[in-house]
């Protein structure tokens, strides 16, 4: 088990102001992805075999290759591990191993050489049934509602979901193991499916998870500390001074954005202070009232307590997005639905699939939608309760950072008022994200036509509802044209201004899945390293290497987009693609 002191090194990223290392930068492999209704066709299978295989590959061509006899800074840029779309019910049956897993309780399960019971028995467990009880940390209503829709995102969830997808993808992460242990380093950047890694004990867990697999029982002690050293994970960005800006980009997609990025969520351990307090004042109340506590007062007491606690084991414990919650309470519980097609869908695409599914499905439909409502509003309502805290904890965080990067503190001020306000923040955005203005407004148009129908005459009757039938379906088309953005579109207007801010000559982005190359202004370059796991092979394996310069060599910094294919490392030459995925 990792010693705080330890995890000091892997939470506080440091500044590379002289950067020793050329580096690498992947994003949006989504790793866990399958595990999830819908995901284990023979055709993903066979997808994800040759993902795996790839990425295998590649790091251990880049672990046993150096670029001008540096080593590689290696770059997740987000979206890493894929804790959103996946679900796992805490009772579920064991399932048979896919593509790439192991079951853990075999002799060779976790390395060559015996793991040890600090993650061997949790890897031993990672493929078998979850129980609530275990869920430490978790009430019983969270657990509850686990059993209903998977297992959710407090920390020691996020834990068990990680210990499933190592076990699940092992040979790709003993291959990253491996390439940290031949000297390179590893930076995660923090995504919007992977926001989990805002927990020390995830992040503590990931660690851990490497340092068995690739350095096994018995390293000695300043291997095993070099090794912890050479990785690091950043909250929001990854930054070069006069290099680069290395930034997921889900904060300027509101359906995908926090709040709060430095502080997505309300620890676990204050909420478990939260539940004793609240049980301790019930006892104490009871006591006082008969004088040391008669059975029927602590009785009324710990009742009392009970009814508080029921009202705050309802809260999540991330500010959800608006895709964690739709993937959560829709997309996961829809084995038939697909939220890669369905992300360019408009309503009329949804009514259309919706009314394919017959009338139980067409009905099973619209229980979910409507818990997806009451889900959103609750959470809504939620992030307003919650706002000042949690804003206080996130500019506590945003000053360390500042002082971390040496980026004055207006600098970061500025770049987070660049992201976008989450449309779970926003009434109006709510009901936007949903459709509800545009089912409100047809209602609305359809009540007023029948009016005029009903109180005009003559010719006035029929140009009357017409007109505003017509005035409707116009604000209609307008409202689904701003909601059908891409994300990579969005995306594109941000990078002029954060170059503007921080002055890097290379501003990367992932997200989006759409890899491109775009020229700024001031000689910069606008990078987006698309995804690893396209099903789309001609835009699959693209990332970005990048020769860095030091000293009196600055001008030989050099990027460029490139992609993994025949067993190396090639420029990635698809423009005429890149100009039809926006």
């Amino acid at each position: 088990m990792l010693e705080r002191a330890e995890l000091k090194i892997i939470v506080m990223t440091q500044p590379n102001t002289e950067p020793e290392h050329n580096l690498l930068v992947v994003s949006d492999l989504h790793l866990g992805e399958d595990l999830r209704p819908g995901g284990a066709s023979v055709s993903y299978f066979r997808h994800l075999i040759r993902l795996e295989r790839e990425l295998e590959k590649f790091l251990r061509h880049h672990s046993a290759h150096q670029l001008d006899q540096r080593p590689w800074r290696l770059v997740i840029n987000g979206d890493m591990v894929d804790f959103m779309s996946m679900k796992i019910l805490p009772e579920a049956e064991r399932e048979a191993p896919g593509p790439g897993e192991v079951w853990a309780g075999s002799s060779s399960s976790v390395s060559g050489v015996a793991f040890g019971e600090a993650r061997g028995q949790d890897a031993r467990r990672a493929v078998e049934p979850l129980s609530s009880s275990e869920l430490a940390g978790d009430t019983a209503h969270v657990a509850k509602e686990d059993l209903l829709y998977g297992l959710g995102f407090s920390e020691r969830a996020a834990q068990k979901k990680l210990d499933r997808v190592i076990v699940r993808h092992q040979a790709v992460f003993r291959a990253l193991g491996d390439f940290v242990l031949s000297g390179n380093a590893l930076v995660i950047v923090v995504g919007n499916h992977d926001v989990e890694f805002h927990y020390e004990r995830v992040q503590r867990t990931f660690v851990e998870w490497l340092c068995g697999l690739s350095l096994g029982v018995g390293a000695n002690p300043a291997e095993h500390a070099a090794f912890v050293a050479r990785i690091q994970f950043c909250p929001w960005f990854y930054y070069q001074e006069n290099c680069i800006y290395i930034e997921h980009g889900h904060q300027f997609d509101e359906y995908c954005a926090f709040d709060y990025q430095l502080h997505p969520a309300q620890k676990s351990d204050e909420i478990r202070h939260d539940v004793v307090g609240a049980a301790e004042a019930g006892s104490s109340e009871a006591g006082s009232s008969e004088r040391g506590g008669s059975v029927a007062g602590r009785a009324a007491g710990a009742a009392s307590a009970r009814r508080k606690l029921k009202r705050r084991r309802g809260k999540s414990r991330f500010a959800l997005s608006m895709a964690h919650s739709g993937m959560r309470y829709f997309a996961n519980q829809i084995p038939e639905y697909d939220p890669h097609t369905a992300e360019h869908w408009g309503v009329v695409a949804y009514a259309r699939w919706a009314s394919a599914l017959g009338l139980r499905g067409l009905t099973r439909i619209s229980y979910l939608y409507g818990l997806l409502v009451w889900k959103v509003v609750e959470a809504w309502y939620w992030m307003r309760k919650a706002d000042g805290d949690r804003k206080k904890v996130h500019l506590d965080r945003l000053r360390a950072l500042s002082r971390t990067w040496r980026i004055t503190e207006d600098k970061l001020l500025a770049l987070s008022a660049l992201h976008r306000i989450p449309v779970t923040r926003r009434f109006l955005g709510v009901l936007r994200a949903l459709f509800l203005d545009r089912v409100l407004l047809s209602g609305l148009g359809i009540g007023i036509a029948l009016g005029l129908l009903i109180g005009l005459e003559g010719a006035k009757r029929l140009w009357g509802p017409a007109l505003v039938l017509g005035l409707c379906l116009l604000v209609n088309e307008r409202l689904g044209r701003h909601r059908l953005e891409s994300s990579a579109q969005r995306l594109r207007a941000v990078p002029r201004l954060v170059q503007a801010l921080v002055g890097a000559p290379f501003i990367v982005f992932g997200h989006s899945h759409a890899p491109e190359r775009v020229a700024l202004p001031n000689g910069a370059v606008y990078f987006n390293t698309g995804t690893w796991a396209s099903d789309d092979v001609r835009l699959a394996f693209t990332h970005l290497v990048v020769r860095a310069g030091t000293g009196d060599q600055r001008d030989e910094q050099r990027a460029e987009l490139r992609q993994w294919r025949d067993g190396e490392s090639a420029p990635f030459e698809l423009p005429e693609l890149i100009g039809k995925l926006a």
